[in-house]
């Protein structure tokens, strides 16, 4: 039998139109993420590659710390993580100040999951402890910077 409206419809398939209007929500919610919800690239001065004169000591300018930093959540995002090319970024990573100035390049970011969703904004330690067990980040992130004498 045909139905006539869209009320006879409704009425005669209901699980039908369950999923559908679930589908059509998690659409609609996963658009409103893209548009409403992206993360603002705040525009910072280089950081001088030579000491300040305040002790610190940075090997990059801010752009390439920026460029890690975007590097290491790429290589966490999605399913599974990039244990390598998280091992080839901390490797960069020289002095204690080129750490610290990746954590704040970092700052708090949202990584995707497996499942097609984002994750609460995370610092960068707590991106590592999310994406990583104890082990991992001992042997792709710790041992890599063990000159620095800075560990996650």
């Amino acid at each position: 039998m045909k139905a006539n409206t869209t009320k006879e419809f409704i009425s005669k398939n209901p699980l039908f139109t369950t999923v559908m209007v679930a589908g059509v929500s998690f659409g609609l919610y996963r658009v409103y993420k893209k548009i409403f919800n992206k993360q603002s690239i705040p525009i910072v001065p280089p950081i001088p590659p030579v000491p300040d004169g305040k002790g610190n000591k940075y090997s990059y300018i801010s752009q390439q710390y920026a460029d890690f930093a975007d590097g290491l959540a790429d290589a966490m995002s999605g399913a599974g993580t990039d244990e390598k090319q998280v091992r080839v970024i901390m490797t960069k990573m020289k002095t204690r100040d080129d750490i610290l100035a990746l954590i704040d390049q970092y700052g708090k970011r949202s990584i995707s999951t497996p499942y097609g969703f984002d994750s609460d904004p995370m610092t960068l330690a707590q991106t590592f402890n999310y994406e990583m067990d104890a082990k991992d980040i001992e042997t792709y992130v710790n041992t890599p910077i063990k000159r620095t004498g800075y560990k996650f």
